[in-house]
C-alpha cells in the first residue's frame, strides 16, 4: 500500500485513501481454483513470459498444493481486495 500511495502523491493526486475489502472466494474444486488462479490472470503472463511451456504443469502443481491444504472438493476461503481512492489532479491552465 505505501508504494501505490506514494505512486499516487507522485502523479500529483490527493486526498489519498484505501480501504481493505474482505471477500470471499468460492470454487468447486482445487483444480478450478488453480486454473483462475494460472490461468485466468495476472499470474498467467507471469508464467508465459518465465516458463511458456510449463503452464499446464505449473497449474497441476497448484492443484496439487491447493487440494493438499483445501481437500478436493468446493473451496471457500477469505480474500480482500484494497480499494484506493484518491482526488485528480487539476489540469494545469496555459
Amino acid at each position: 500500500m505505501t508504494t501505490v500511495r506514494a505512486d499516487l502523491a507522485a502523479a500529483g493526486f490527493t486526498d489519498l485513501g484505501f480501504e481493505t475489502l474482505p471477500e470471499r472466494s468460492r470454487t468447486g474444486s482445487a483444480r478450478e481454483a488453480a486454473i483462475a488462479t494460472c490461468q485466468g490472470g495476472v499470474l498467467r503472463s507471469h508464467i508465459e513470459s518465465h516458463a511458456p511451456d510449463r503452464l499446464e504443469e505449473i497449474t497441476e502443481a497448484v492443484a496439487a498444493a491447493l487440494a493438499d491444504k483445501f481437500g478436493t472438493g468446493p473451496i471457500d476461503a477469505p480474500m480482500q481486495a484494497i480499494l484506493f481512492t484518491a482526488a485528480r489532479p487539476t489540469a494545469l491552465q496555459c
